[in-house]
């Protein structure tokens, strides 16, 4: 994430760069690092909402232009000056058919426009695959290795860096094996979960990125980076729960399951139980078969003795885990809880409750259209709200919350301060702030809570305005169930949630609060 006093960093070499990708998982990373460093960026993107939490983001470029063929001339034009171009765009579409064609659309259309805008140097994040007499490369991992020949096609120097699973909090493949070795009481053998893959941790994947920056010896190379050692999909999951969770998790092989957990099938369990979109999941689960392993491309090939020394697999899963442990909310994707979970609102009356989930992530929302020129006192009663722990209203209600915290184990934490203060990590009677941002159009307040055992809670304040300048007021509870005994949690406590929020929402838009 961009801090501000990371926009003032300059380096030694400034150059131009454009990030295309720049809101997925590698990409939110990369751009707060080269960002840091200095560098002019520009970046592309499908939803510009997705950046929105950035600090010094409106100083930035973004565009989110479709790369498709009939605009390359905006492209082209969005491309003028870029010194060298990050490429981490991979689609993920049910369809195989429809995701490999569009992966090499996009792919010609920006080798195009960048060859006519003069960039030096594309530097492309591909996948690892080794093909052998007993391991297929899947549709996923052939399209990542052919998107590299649509981009060569420019005539631009390529550097095309593989890998295999990206190591680190917010990654979809760290989040699945995370969540996995936490919720599965014991890990079936899968029939065709015969394959391999080495790993990279995250900072040391940054650390790549950043050195084939207008790097000679990298330009035209492919590098397979990785740890030394490769992993089954089974000893990944077994290693993270005896090392972060100390669980000796079994695995035992059922006879039934070759007819049962069919690829599909195990995408959408994997969905339920990470969050991680079916869509997402099938490519993840279609990798088990492959090798994603380096081959003939070594990067101490090029390096000579100078390559950045590989975090073990052991050691990167525990920095990840480190940071949820510290502030003790979810972070998918490297986005804060308060615009990863914020969804556009439909036309519907107001005001509007409703109760649903998504990805295994369970949630009610209150949501009504509050006047854009009172959105500021009423932000400011939502902080008194917090501040004075009137958040849990109504003494039945405080009751019922305190006995399923005490049936449930709600952690204890201790608190940082006499009331809640609000910045990020505080803590005050079992809450700690997860995110506070405040701007014209988006500012909200996201609070967690942990219960061991049974899952994580979080309670969000947001005021936001959409396209058509209306602003509103939603107040949302978050839970994601980490065992059965968290699905019955939420089925307990859910039926307390309107009237809870209404009484919340009721409180911030009073007219006065009292002083504290």
């Amino acid at each position: 994430m961009i801090e501000s006093d990371d926009m003032d960093q300059i380096p030694t070499q400034k150059s131009t760069i454009a990030i295309l990708g720049a809101t997925g998982y590698i990409g939110l990373i990369l751009t707060r690092h080269l960002a840091k460093k200095g560098h002019d960026l520009r970046l592309f993107v499908r939803d510009k909402r997705r950046l929105a939490y950035l600090k010094g983001s409106e100083e930035l470029f973004i565009s989110d232009t479709p790369i498709i063929r009939e605009n390359l001339e905006k492209i082209t034009e969005e491309l003028e000056g870029v010194d060298v171009i990050y490429y981490l765009i991979h689609s993920m579409k049910k369809s195989v058919k429809n995701f490999i064609q569009t992966d090499n659309l996009i792919a010609a259309v920006t080798g195009e426009a960048a060859a006519k805008a003069h960039v030096k140097q594309i530097i492309y994040v591909g996948g690892l695959g080794k093909m052998d007499d007993e391991h297929e490369l899947s549709k996923h991992l052939q399209s990542r290795q052919t998107t590299a020949v649509y981009l060569k096609e420019s005539g631009i120097p390529l550097t095309e860096l593989r890998t295999g699973i990206v190591s680190g909090e917010g990654s979809a493949s760290f989040e699945m094996i995370r969540t996995l070795s936490t919720k599965l009481p014991f890990l079936p053998i899968i029939p065709f979960n015969d394959g391999a893959c080495q790993i990279i941790d995250i900072d040391d994947f940054i650390l790549y990125l950043d050195r084939a920056l207008d790097n000679p010896a990298y330009m035209g190379k492919i590098i397979e980076l990785g740890t030394k050692h490769a992993y089954s999909y089974n000893e990944l999951i077994t290693i993270y729960a005896r090392i972060v969770k100390q669980r000796d998790l079994k695995v035992i092989d059922l006879p039934v399951v070759k007819y049962i957990f069919t690829e599909s099938v195990i995408s959408v369990l994997i969905s339920w139980f990470t969050r991680i979109p079916v869509a997402l999941a099938k490519p993840l689960i279609a990798g088990m078969k492959s090798l994603a392993v380096v081959d003939k491309y070594p990067i101490e090939a090029i390096e000579k003795g100078q390559a950045i020394p590989c975090t073990t697999y052991e050691e990167s899963i525990l920095n990840a885990s480190s940071y949820r442990d510290e502030i003790a909310f979810e972070s998918h994707w490297k986005v804060p809880v308060g615009i990863q979970i914020y969804l556009s609102q439909s036309q519907q009356e107001y005001p509007h409750f409703t109760q649903n989930n998504r990805n295994g992530l369970f949630f009610s929302t209150l949501i009504n259209e509050v006047d854009n020129q009172d959105k500021g006192r009423i932000f400011e009663n939502a902080k008194q709200l917090i501040q004075k722990d009137q958040f849990e209203q109504n003494v039945t209600r405080r009751f019922f919350i305190n006995l399923m915290g005490t049936l449930f184990q709600r952690e204890k934490l201790q608190s940082t301060a006499s009331f809640l203060t609000l910045t990020e990590g505080a803590i005050w009677k079992d809450w700690r702030v997860a995110a506070v941002s405040e701007s014209d159009k988006h500012s909200f307040i996201t609070l967690s809570s942990q219960f061991k055992g049974t899952g994580f809670l979080w309670s969000q304040i947001s005021i936001f305005e959409d396209e058509a300048h209306r602003t509103f007021l939603m107040l949302r509870l978050f839970f994601e169930p980490i065992s059965m005994t968290g699905h019955l949690f939420w089925s307990l406590t859910k039926h307390i949630h309107p009237g809870a929020l209404q009484a919340v929402y009721d409180a911030i838009v009073e007219e006065k609060t009292s002083e504290h």
